[in-house]
């Protein structure tokens, strides 16, 4: 940048905090170094990657959360997931999920299907169970026949 004198004889513009501009190392913000020398881009400095950082196969977003690639949940030709998986894993996420009180709650699954029986307290239950149940993989559709339990009636 070139110097530019003033009438006032000041001599240089006086820019970035009182640093004239041809003394500033750096192209703001781009390569600004970091501690080793090597220069980050901007997007490093504030999110620690960009949009998308490769480490491997593992994709990150920019908040640093894993992202599955374009591919995930394609299986190979012909797979299908057999009924007693399916059913363990939907027990299993009605198990561990702290929100649902599975107690009275019956699996089923056939062809894919998960059929819901029993009861819980509520509607936000019952309505947890069969997000849990059609998030499962290899399951096509959820019959939820949970009932509502009445006030003061426990099922057992």
């Amino acid at each position: 940048m070139p110097r530019v004198n003033n009438s006032r004889g000041r001599g240089r513009q006086q820019r970035f905090g009182g640093e004239a501009a041809s003394d500033y190392p750096y192209a703001y913000p781009s390569s600004r170094p970091q501690q080793g020398g090597e220069p980050v881009h901007a997007e490093d400095q504030r999110f620690g990657g960009g949009y998308w950082s490769f480490s491997g196969d593992e994709q990150k977003d920019l908040y640093g959360e894993t992202k599955p690639g374009p591919f995930a949940g394609v299986g190979p030709k012909g797979y299908k997931r057999s009924d007693e998986r399916i059913l363990e894993d939907v027990s299993e996420r009605l198990m561990e999920d702290g929100h649902i009180d599975a107690s009275d709650i019956e699996v089923e699954v056939r062809g894919g299907e998960v059929i819901l029986r029993g009861s819980v307290p509520n509607r936000f239950m019952k309505r947890r169970a069969e997000d849990l149940s059609a998030s499962a993989l290899g399951v096509k559709d959820v019959q939820n026949q949970v009932r509502i339990r009445e006030a003061g009636n426990t099922g057992h």
